[in-house]
């Protein structure tokens, strides 16, 4: 999937720059290494993309190419981002539709978010852990040890490997996508330029709803091990913010909307959380992540 996603902004940054040399670089991050750990454990969200991060500002590459639902809430010192056009949000369930899954079926996944949506709509369900890369996973379906596997649209559609009649959507008003899921960053040091073109490499619009995500990510203190997710979309003249916090059984859960403005305002986002506040969404998610 890195190495798609990387192929495709190189074919780019070749396209609007022809007299730049360009080069991949693969640098082996500690989950390449360990295939075997749930993802959670390894400490939270940003950790292998601060691995890339490291060498943009060590000097061994000018710029990496992150799945920016993997990065950290906070920016890095000394590096800047891009956001190209975000692909679809949603998620799949590779092998049957979720409603024509039979009863006590066996599904894979290694989201705690996934998990307790799955939970939510289908309790029978025997939902297992589930790692490696794209291609591991698909086996791991197709060899019957899964019934069905949750996987990203945009990283199937990204690594061409997407299928419609085996691939099938789950409704993104049902099962909140992750924060910044579908969306590409690319990263360089501060003091660099990448060539870049509004609507190929970097779009502003795309840009907004990323920092909106983060923005209400952050806030809430949502990390890898919170079955929470937030999302925003474009709705006429303004984004709505959908908030989704779930309890890891799947069996409570709270979902809200707020509205922001399409351009940034100062106290916009402020506004928006105590507007989200005020509906509980704090409070409930102190009640179901509260330690035992």
């Amino acid at each position: 999937m890195a190495l798609a996603q990387t192929d495709w902004a190189l074919g780019e940054i070749r396209r609007l720059a022809p007299g730049r040399k360009i080069e991949r670089v693969i640098i082996e991050t500690q989950g390449d290494r360990d295939q075997s750990s749930s993802l959670a454990s390894f400490g939270g969200v940003g950790v292998f993309v601060a691995e890339l991060q490291t060498a943009i500002l060590d000097g061994r590459v000018d710029a990496a190419v992150h799945s920016y639902k993997d990065m950290a809430s906070r920016p890095t010192d000394g590096l800047k981002q891009y956001f190209p056009p975000r692909e679809d949000v949603c998620d799949v369930l590779v092998g049957c539709p979720l409603d024509e899954l039979r009863e006590g079926a066996v599904v894979g996944t290694g989201s705690p978010r996934r998990v307790s949506q799955l939970k939510r709509r289908r309790p029978d369900l025997d939902i297992r852990p589930l790692r490696g890369n794209i291609t591991t996973r698909l086996t791991r379906q197709i060899d019957g040890t899964f019934d069905a596997v949750v996987l990203a649209k945009a990283g199937l559609k990204r690594a061409r490997l997407f299928d419609p009649l085996r691939d099938f959507d789950l409704d993104p008003m049902d099962f909140t996508p992750a924060t910044g899921q579908g969306q590409l960053a690319l990263e360089c040091r501060e003091s660099d330029d990448l060539p870049v073109e509004e609507g190929i490499l970097t779009s502003a619009l795309d840009r907004r709803l990323a920092m909106v995500e983060r923005f209400f990510a952050q806030e809430l203190g949502f990390g890898c091990h919170t079955p929470a997710a937030v999302w925003a979309r474009v709705e006429g003249r303004r984004i709505a913010v959908v908030i989704d916090i779930l309890s890891h059984d799947g069996t409570e859960s709270l979902k809200i909307e707020v509205p922001v403005s399409l351009s940034h305002r100062d106290g916009d986002l402020q506004a928006a959380l105590a507007s989200a506040e005020e509906r509980g969404i704090r409070s409930f998610l102190r009640d179901v992540h509260a330690p035992a």
